[in-house]
This record gives structure tokens, sequence and C-alpha cells, in this order.
């Protein structure tokens, strides 16, 4: 009754920590040496973290009030609530909770692949064989787990510095077309005088980057940061005795790039299916589709779909678009529903009741005849 992990990031060892709990041993495989690091998130998150796990206060690096969101020359301000998070010292405290439940770790140990046969599971390193009942693959954008069950993930890099200045220490800003147009780019403030601030792209994004911080005033930067971002939906990540969880099955929200709070989720959700497996000797494909993905689709699945449908229609954005959405969301109407209903994960509170206004409404039938492809995404957003 034994289970392998595959990553010792925040929803590996979160995961881990809970099957511990009930009697499951446990063993992370972390090819880094150190918990953490390479740092690889801007650590902006929403309060539903909370929801999900305790939080110590000494790992809040800061609180935003404000969300300021730039196309080109104008701007618009919306009122909203988040924290930043000390990304590296949140990832040691999950390490240390899943420690303290018993969770064997291997460190500096590459994980390479595995083997199935007669309901074991052989996860070959790179140091040693691992026999156990069951395999997660937590194991990031670029998941070697992910690969050997045929799970492929789209992604695009993902560029940021720590740098001092002078910022407006309760807000954060987006930066939507010139600077990142896939994507965008952002400054997330840790006080008054030093931001995490980066960017998203598929091309020259270190040349890019030099330019938004030229266009922002900065000239030095105390560390750099780089990380792959997963932008897609996945319908299916399981195997036989094999799952994905957080950023290995895309767990993340293409509209931001954000997956610690609907990873952690998922691996909730995961670790219900796992437990439930182990009671009923039961760990094929069927089992795990109705009892993890299944049940994942009509949770937070559900939430990450729509925010993928909104990354498909921005896809298609040109700088035209862009002043369409400008519009649209400096409306009176589209912005008082917004901030009134507005959620980091739980699009469903929102998205319906501002879509329907009819600036936004508008725009998206102009957005519908220049590309009736979208007709799916767009419709799965009300």
């Amino acid at each position: 009754m034994t289970t392998t992990i595959i990553g010792a990031g925040p929803v590996g060892c979160f995961l881990a920590r809970k099957l511990a709990r009930k009697g499951i041993p446990v063993t992370i495989v972390e090819e880094h040496e150190k918990v953490g690091e390479p740092l690889q998130c801007s650590g902006l998150v929403s309060g539903n973290l909370l929801d999900v796990v305790t939080v110590p206060e000494n790992l809040i690096v800061n609180h935003i009030h404000h969300a300021k969101f730039f196309f080109g020359d104008k701007e618009i301000d919306f009122k909203g609530k988040a924290f930043v998070l000390d990304r590296i010292g949140f990832d040691r405290y999950m390490y240390e909770k899943a420690a303290l439940a018993g969770v064997n770790f291997h460190f500096g140990e590459h994980y390479v692949d595995y083997a199935y046969s007669n309901n074991r599971i052989m996860a070959n390193t790179n140091l040693r064989k691992i026999d156990s009942d069951f395999l997660v693959g937590a194991d990031g954008p670029g998941s070697t787990v992910g690969k050997q069950i045929g799970v492929f993930n789209n992604v695009i890099p993902g560029l940021q510095v720590r740098a001092k200045g002078k910022f407006e220490p309760d807000t954060v800003e987006l930066h939507f077309g010139e600077y990142a147009p896939e994507f965008f780019a952002w400054v997330v403030p840790e006080s008054e005088t030093v931001a995490r601030i980066g960017l998203a792209t598929r091309s020259d994004i270190t040349e890019k980057l030099k330019k938004f911080l030229t266009y922002k005033g900065i000239k030095t930067f105390i560390d750099r940061q780089a990380g792959l971002i997963p932008m897609d939906y996945h319908e299916d990540f399981v195997a036989d005795r094999v799952a994905l969880v957080g950023d290995a099955a895309s767990q993340t929200k293409a509209t931001t790039g954000g997956g610690l709070t609907t990873g952690l989720a998922s691996a909730k959700i995961l670790s219900h299916a796992i437990i439930k497996g182990f009671e009923e000797n039961s760990f094929d494909r069927d089992f795990l589709e109705e009892h993890y993905v299944g049940a994942w689709k009509h949770g937070i699945g559900t939430e990450l779909n729509k925010a993928y449908a909104i990354r498909k229609v921005m896809d298609t954005f040109d700088a035209k678009d862009y002043d369409e959405l400008y519009k649209v969301l400096k409306d009176g109407s589209f912005k008082r529903k917004l901030e009134e209903n507005v959620d980091m994960e739980m699009y469903s509170k929102f998205l319906k009741k501002s879509l329907m206004t009819p600036a936004a409404f508008m725009f998206g039938i102009k957005i519908l005849f220049k590309h009736p492809e979208l007709f799916k995404h767009l419709f799965s957003l009300l």
C-alpha cells in the first residue's frame, strides 16, 4: 500500500502529507538538492489558497488591493484582494509538514521512467528502483511521467527579475500587447521599493524583458528567475496506477499562469481517489477516470476550462481587439460587476454576470464574427 510521487513541490508535498496521515507510506523523488529552488513563480495568489491550506503569516510578503490593466498608454484600475507569497519559504513549509507526517524523500535524484507489471509500479531513477502500488507525476510542466502516459503540455516561457525601484505597494500591474503579445507582462510589488517584474512570451524573451524593464525605469536587478507555464486543458491525465497532478497535468489558469491554488485543490481530489483506491484495491484507469478525473472536471476543472477558453479567445487578439477590450473593461456596468464578483480561481462566479453586460456581449459578437471557430470557447464561458 505504497505511493511514489515524482516532484517535491508544494503540490507533491501536500498530496504526500494527506496520504501519509492516512497511514499510506509515501516516497518523493526530487531532482533538485533543495526544496523551492530554483524559484519559478511570481508568488501572487488569491485568498482562495487559505481555503485549501494554512499559510503562516510570516510567509505573506505583501497584501494587494488593486490591479492596473495597461493597454499601451491606457490603463484601468480594478479593486480586488490578493497577496504576495514567499514561494521559497512556502515550498519549504510544505516540505516540512510532509516530512513530519513521515514522508520519505530522495533529493538530487533524477527520475527516469517506470515499468508496470502484475499490478505493481517500478519507478526507476538514476540511483535506485522504487517498487510501489501507485505513481504520481507532480514533476512540473515538462513532466517526464506525463510524457510516458501520453500527456504533453503546451508551455510558454516566463522570465522574471526582482528589482529595486519605486512601486505602488498595494497594486499589481498587468501589461497587455507590445511587451508580451502572447501573454502579458507584470509588476508584482513586495513593498514600495522592491517588485517582481517579468513577462511570458514565446520568442526573444530576454530582449523583450529588457525592453519592459527600460520602460519601467529599471536598470539593475537583485536576482532573476525563469520557468515554463503550462497553457493546456487536459481531459485525461491518468493511466493504470498512474496519475498526474499540478503543473504536470496543466492544472493551471491559462489566463494568468497561476497554478498553486488550483494544483493544491486538484491534489486534494487525487488524495481522496488514492485513499479510496487502496480501500477497494482498485487503481485501473477506469477507476481513476471516475474518482479523480471525473471529480476534478466537476470541480476545479470546470473553472480551469473557462480560463482555457478565455486564453484561446485572447490568443486571436490583435492591437485593435485590445483597444476594444479596453473599452469593455472601462465600461461602468462591466467594471462594477467584475469588481463585485471577481474571483481569481472561480470563474463561474463572475463570468456570466460580466459577459452579459451590453458592452461585453457586443464585443463577444464581434470576436465571433471574426473567428467563428471560437464559438465553442465563447459559449463555454456562459
